[in-house]
């Protein structure tokens, strides 16, 4: 990619912030407002000194540094305007290089520069017709933003140079842009809090990164996706080059949401998301948008509550990358001229309060006056539960009054492989942020409570998926796993706020999973009592019995006699389990002991023959009465057996393939083994500790 030399060196030696969490330091009860207006009298100024948080715009002429530092004396938090995707039309256009304007080459699908004077940021893509529509064809133009009059850019590193060094009056690295401050002057240190020079440094508290839109992921006019990755570096560049300022993200909510992509320049903007490089997003025109002509909510309410905000608040979440999320609707009369309250309003606080967004409502579509609606209507203290959303959203149901589709509750879907139990869950949301979540283990004995857990994306939903993903995977660690023993337990994850006292939901959803954690080393041991022999007719001379102690079961057999093959049916089922064939129809396996490994039944049914291996365990011999004795341990944990197991063991013969019976002609083909409730002890004993129980935390 052309022009990346600059900007990578200005990164090295510098500390890079992705995955850090920074938040502003406020909630939904917080007052927020944006003002472009030009008048910033002692009126205006004591307007502005209510809210928490500002964003003012340094290119007009009556805002200067020590109007900022009044503001900040007020505890306000104040943030400076900075267009990151276009270039304002009243700058003259930056030769620069003189390798631009970039245009994209279809038959290549590669950027092409033209090398026709100018900076090699200006793009020429979109070949606007008199109709008022766009083609996908160059023309040899800079494309300009026809409602603005501004130039649309293509990130590259002299965009970051001419965003770092242009200057009110100008800079020596750009002596001839002298109206719009870059970021040196909006975020440099002040000489004074009196200064009234507006060519000296504004020390704004962070900035609020304007234009992002404009490489979202779609085909047509005034979108370059081929520009998402060079626009995150943008925002790593700013991030870098001033760590402590707060930023403030203009929409790019394909940022965050990883079903949009671009079919046509195959880009998912997902793959570049802003995390951890910024502090906050801010969606515009969620409730009430900025078009007079639409006098109720929104027309596009439904998408935005549904489709977009639940997948903004996932991400909004996440632990040690998370960020606040602000919102910016417009009242434009709709309640009527000099009417100073209706449903409208009210509902665009309600709407922005259930996400936990900080809300501003401004009186007019320019944002020239100081909207104070917000400001006088904030929510009450929050003493509500979260609520289960769903971040996969498709569509919705009815386009007035939005239904989404069917909240995911809870968890949703639970993984163990390889000994790590996965726990998948969707969004939930509230006027708290950030959620956390819970996850409660029970089996019938105890419950394992792992609180706030650093959750992670599901690389499903990461992926843009629409089925079987979810916005949220937890994995536990080898520690947590460790505290839950085999057998069957069931999960359930509920959703926590961060108000003061914390509010939990309580859903009662649990999905179960059998946990069988591998045994390895298992030595056998010799039990100290022996039951009585169950004698064998085929082959001649062979008899088995079966012991216990507290953690073990002994399979002892007498003979030399080699099987491959030994099936336990744990349950004593014959209709569960796999179905040894030719073999004894009255045993439907759940275990298995082969080659010295010990398995448990996964198959789809009882003809299928799949097995997922819990353990090793080789038989080991020992002498008594004259008699040699073989010995197979066998781990409760293996098989997930209890000091009041039943089962039903059969011997599987390697030579005929047949199963070994207690008569040559007769059922039952197999001896059944009831697991004495007060144990023998073993003699000696080197056999695993017995797994821990569940422990609250």
């Amino acid at each position: 990619m052309k022009g990346q030399a600059w900007f990578l060196a200005v990164v090295v030696g510098l500390a890079l912030l992705c995955g850090v969490e920074s938040r502003f330091p406020v909630t939904a009860r917080s007052k927020f407002c944006l003002y472009y207006g030009t008048n910033y009298d002692s009126t205006v100024l004591d307007a502005l000194s209510v809210f928490n948080v500002a964003v003012l715009n340094a290119k007009e002429a009556d805002l200067n540094p020590a109007k900022v530092a009044y503001l900040q004396s007020k505890n306000v938090t104040v943030l400076g305007y900075l267009s990151i995707g276009e270039e304002f039309g009243s700058e003259p256009v930056n030769q620069g290089d003189g390798t631009g304007p970039v245009k994209w080459d279809s038959a290549t699908s590669k950027l092409v520069w033209q090398n026709t004077g100018v900076a090699d940021y200006y793009v020429d893509v979109w070949l606007p017709l008199a109709n008022g529509t766009n083609l996908f064809q160059s023309d040899g133009q800079l494309d300009v933003n026809q409602g603005f009059g501004s130039r649309f850019v293509y990130p590259t590193n002299e965009w970051r140079r001419k965003l770092n060094y242009t200057r009110i009056g100008g800079s020596p690295e750009y002596p001839l842009h002298t109206g719009i401050p870059g970021l040196l002057q909006l975020c440099g240190s002040r000489t004074s809090d009196s200064e009234t020079n507006r060519t000296s440094n504004f020390g704004f508290d962070g900035l609020f990164l304007d234009t992002i839109d404009t490489v979202g992921p779609y085909d047509a006019s005034g979108y370059y996706p081929f520009g998402a990755s060079g626009m995150r570096d943008n925002v790593q560049f700013i991030r870098n080059s001033f760590p402590n300022k707060l930023l403030l993200a203009n929409r790019g909510i394909f940022y965050y949401k990883p079903t949009l992509r671009s079919t046509r320049f195959g880009v998912q903007p997902f793959q570049f998301t802003l995390n951890g490089l910024i502090d906050g997003v801010l969606y515009e025109s969620y409730y009430l948008d900025s078009d007079a002509s639409h006098t109720g909510s929104s027309p596009f309410f439904a998408d935005n509550r549904c489709q977009y905000a639940p997948a903004l608040g996932a991400e909004a979440s996440r632990k040690g990358a998370g960020f606040t999320i602000f919102n910016l609707d417009y009242q434009l009369n709709r309640c009527g001229v000099g009417v100073a309250d209706c449903a409208l309003y009210q509902g665009s606080m309600t709407e922005t309060t259930a996400n936990g967004w900080v809300n501003y409502l401004s009186s007019d579509a320019g944002l020239n006056f100081v909207g104070t609606y917000a400001a006088n209507h904030l929510p009450v203290a929050d003493v509500t539960p979260p609520q289960w959303d769903v971040a996969t959203t498709l569509g919705f149901f009815n386009s007035t009054a939005p239904v989404c589709n069917t909240f995911l509750v809870g968890v949703q879907k639970l993984s163990y492989e390889s000994n790590t139990l996965v726990v998948f869950w969707d969004v939930a949301r509230d006027q708290t942020p950030p959620i956390k979540y819970n996850i409660y283990i029970t089996n019938n004995q105890a419950t394992l409570t792992l609180k706030d857990v650093n959750s992670v994306r599901d690389p499903n939903w990461a992926a843009g998926q629409t089925s079987d993903a979810y916005a949220n995977r937890y994995a536990l660690s080898s520690s947590e796993t460790a505290q839950i023993p085999n057998g069957t337990v069931c999960v359930t994850v509920r959703a926590q706020d961060s108000a003061v006292p914390p509010n939990e939901d309580t859903n009662t959803v649990c999905l179960s999973v059998t946990i069988r954690k591998p045994i390895t080393n298992v030595v056998a041991t010799q039990p100290s009592t022996l039951g009585s022999l169950n004698t064998f007719v085929a082959p001649a001379n062979f008899s088995a019995t079966a012991a216990n102690d507290n953690t073990n079961m002994y399979l002892i057999w007498i003979n030399t006699f080699n099987f491959p093959n030994i099936f336990f049916d744990t349950d004593t089922d014959e209709t569960t389990g796999y179905k040894p064939n030719p073999g004894c129809y009255l045993v439907g396996a759940n275990a298995l002991w082969e080659s010295n490994q010990l398995y448990t039944f996964t198959g789809l049914n009882q003809s299928h023959y799949s097995w997922v291996k819990v353990g090793d365990s080789t038989p080991t011999t020992f002498n008594s009465g004259g008699n040699t004795y073989n010995v197979l341990t066998i781990p409760f944990t293996a098989f997930g057996l209890s000091l009041a197991s039943a089962m039903r063991i059969q011997f599987f013969s390697a030579a005929i393939r047949q199963p070994i019976e207690t008569d040559s002609s007769m059922v039952p083909c197999y001896f059944q083994y009831n697991m004495p409730q007060v144990p023998v002890t073993p003699t000696p004993s080197s056999s695993p500790s017995p797994q821990p129980a569940l422990q609250g935390q």
